[in-house]
């Protein structure tokens, strides 16, 4: 379990970054061929793979589609389809903005709320959401946010995928930073330990 979780965020990382300068929400489809990735992981973990080819090779394992922009509007449903990769399986995805408050903070604020969905199947469906054996959630958003994300499990031609979505409601990092006043990647000083003020170690990428 621990080296799935690994290569769950291994992949998302190295594969779903935040793209600057966007404007409005963009969403992108990816899948993961999770045996790969996962002799990746070991290769690195028994030290015969360098970080840099782990890297490059960990990518080459991840199709990534196209960004699409959903529609946002109250009870607006955007649906996008793919097909899965080595055979006619379809994938679903939809994004749904609901009538809803999700997250009311205090009296004069409350999140907006939005339903992220996909599926894996023999045809397309016109909302993924509907479908038996999907993967959902329901998140709320705001101009503070900037990323949600959905993923699943899959078995397609009989090998075993990461199937996932990434919606974007912020432009970037920084503008999430400028709008809440704090100080953005440009002008930030070295990252730090909060605890003891030592350099801060990036994330590991090891399983």
């Amino acid at each position: 379990m621990t080296i799935r979780v690994s290569l769950l965020s291994a992949a998302l990382w190295f594969g779903a970054g935040v793209a600057p300068g966007l404007a409005g929400h963009r969403c992108h489809v990816y899948v993961v061929d999770v045996q790969r990735a996962l002799s990746l992981a070991q290769r690195l973990e028994d030290g015969v793979l360098p970080d840099d080819q782990y890297e490059q090779q960990l990518a080459l394992s991840e199709t990534r589609f196209d960004e699409f922009e959903p529609v946002v509007r109250e009870e607006q449903l955007t649906t996008k389809h793919y097909q899965m990769p080595h055979d006619g399986n379809q994938i679903t995805a939809s994004v749904f903005y609901t009538d809803e408050a999700l997250g009311i903070v205090g009296e004069d604020f409350a999140l907006d709320s939005v339903s992220l969905s996909v599926v894996v199947s023999a045809i397309r469906h016109e909302n993924a959401s509907s479908v038996p054996g999907n993967a959902i959630i329901e998140t709320g958003f705001s101009e503070f946010s900037v990323l949600a994300r959905v993923k699943q499990f899959v078995m397609s031609a009989g090998l075993e995928f990461l199937v996932g979505m990434e919606c974007q409601f912020a432009e970037s990092y920084d503008s999430l930073y400028r709008a809440l006043g704090l100080r953005t990647t440009d002008d930030a000083p070295e990252s730090t330990n909060s605890l003891n003020g030592s350099p801060a170690e990036p994330p590991s990428r090891k399983p």
